[in-house]
């Protein structure tokens, strides 16, 4: 009912402000990533990722998306995330892929194309490099 889901919200929140005061711990209380997310520059890249990873995004178009030439874009964005935008756009496919071999039944060809990627041998050789396993190994682990 809605009791519950007004518990589930604040216990939710309760989670997150822990996660994100250890994390803040470990890295000596430096979140440049939370703080990359107020440059509504980045922040409109971050949103055009996670809306749309199976994109073929480049460079060329998410330092345009951000306004910023392609060098600045490259530097800020590694200042702010510690990583390549193009390693990013890799690690939310990557995810979105293994999200999907959980719930979905649908064909490795097929995921690896709904993610981003050009072949099913390329994703499943990132997926292994990432996960320790291939996605069809992933998937039955899951299930």
């Amino acid at each position: 009912g809605a009791a519950s889901a007004a518990m589930m919200t604040a216990l939710m929140n309760q989670c997150l402000i822990e996660v994100l005061r250890r994390v803040s711990e470990e890295n000596e209380g430096v979140l440049p990533w939370l703080s990359a997310l107020d440059d509504k520059r980045l922040a409109q890249v971050i949103e055009t990722i996670l809306e749309h990873p199976e994109q073929p995004h480049t460079l060329e178009m998410l330092s345009e998306t951000a306004h910023m030439s392609r060098s600045t874009f490259i530097r800020h964005f590694e200042r702010c995330f510690g990583r390549t935008p193009m390693d990013y756009l890799r690690d939310v496919r990557l995810r979105r892929g293994a999200q999907m071999l959980q719930v979905s039944d649908q064909s490795v060809d097929n995921i690896a194309g709904k993610v981003g990627f050009a072949s099913r041998s390329h994703f499943s050789h990132v997926f292994q490099e990432q996960y320790g396993c291939s996605p069809m190994e992933f998937r039955r682990q899951q299930h």
